[in-house]
């Protein structure tokens, strides 16, 4: 068996090593840049555009102009009467008073202070047998001596139906205005409060006509009219038509540049001192009427 001899292991010999760091060069120096102006023509000299200075813009606060004169004379407060005009006359001061419509076309041409005409078709009311003379289905153009179109000034409540429509047609040459509705709350009457509401459409055409006039009101729920219909101005003279047969009567007269919004809602207030009557605008009387459907004026070409 052979022997293993002893083995001899010689240390390794140590490295020296030394590095040498590189070396950084010196930055260089950034000198700013000499802009020389541009060469210009002999004898011209720019000049330094400024910046525009905006003022502040004044607004004007412009003023609301007088409406023009509005005269609705002076006229009794309508009493608690319900039903048609008699073959001679008005009733109350109206074409019809207090009537429940449920339908019909009416079509009126006022000419202010208590005259107009009308004509009617498709006329019906739930209270049409009210009072001496029955309300008819139709009326061709007649002519009348009245203040209003339909008066109320007593009953509780009255409610004219969606159904029906009223065209008017102003051709009013200075005289007092005419009146859709002229409402009131008579005395005689006795009740608390007498109201109309109003679903109708109401189309309007040539100039003054007062569709609400309100007169002696005494309302605890400070409503006298509602309007739960569409209330159209038209900007356009119109035609009264004869409802009966669709035949042309007369032209409404130009309709005044400003005056629409004057016509929509007329008030009256009465002294019991005196009878000086005050004309104001329909926002001071928003606690008497609710719009509660649509006033809309449509431009129209003639």
């Amino acid at each position: 068996m052979p022997s293993l001899g002893a083995i001899t292991v010689s240390p390794v010999t140590a490295l020296n090593i030394s590095p040498n760091p590189p070396s950084v060069g010196e930055a260089p120096t950034v000198e700013a840049p000499t802009v020389q102006p541009p060469a210009t023509p002999a004898g011209f000299t720019p000049r330094l555009v400024s910046p525009p200075v905006i003022e502040e813009k004044k607004v004007n606060d412009p003023r609301v102009p007088d409406p023009p004169s509005i005269d609705v004379a002076y006229q009794a407060v309508p009493a608690d009467v319900t039903g048609y005009r008699s073959a001679t006359g008005n009733i109350n001061g109206g074409l019809m008073s207090q009537l429940e419509l449920t339908s019909g076309t009416f079509n009126l041409y006022m000419l202010g202070s208590t005259s107009f005409r009308y004509s009617f078709t498709g006329a019906d009311a739930t209270n049409k047998t009210a009072g001496t003379n029955v309300l008819p289905e139709s009326s061709p153009d007649t002519s009348i001596s009245a203040e209003a179109f339909y008066r109320h000034g007593g009953k509780a409540l009255t409610t004219i139906n969606s159904s029906v429509t009223i065209n008017a047609i102003g051709n009013n040459t200075g005289a007092p205005l005419n009146s859709i509705f002229y409402l009131g709350n008579n005395v005689s009457a006795g009740t608390a409060e007498s109201k109309l509401i109003n679903r109708a459409t109401v189309n309007l055409y040539g100039n003054k006509i007062a569709i609400s006039n309100i007169d002696n009101v005494s309302s605890p729920g400070n409503i006298t009219f509602l309007n739960e219909g569409n209330i159209i101005e038209y900007a356009s003279k119109g035609e009264y038509k004869d409802a009966t047969n669709g035949n042309k009567i007369a032209d409404g007269n130009s309709v005044l540049g400003n005056f629409y919004i004057w016509r929509l809602f007329l008030w009256k207030s009465r002294s019991r001192y005196n009878r000086e009557w005050s004309l104001w605008k329909s926002y001071f009387f928003m606690h008497l009427i609710v719009l509660a459907g649509h006033i809309q004026v449509v431009q129209h070409k003639q």
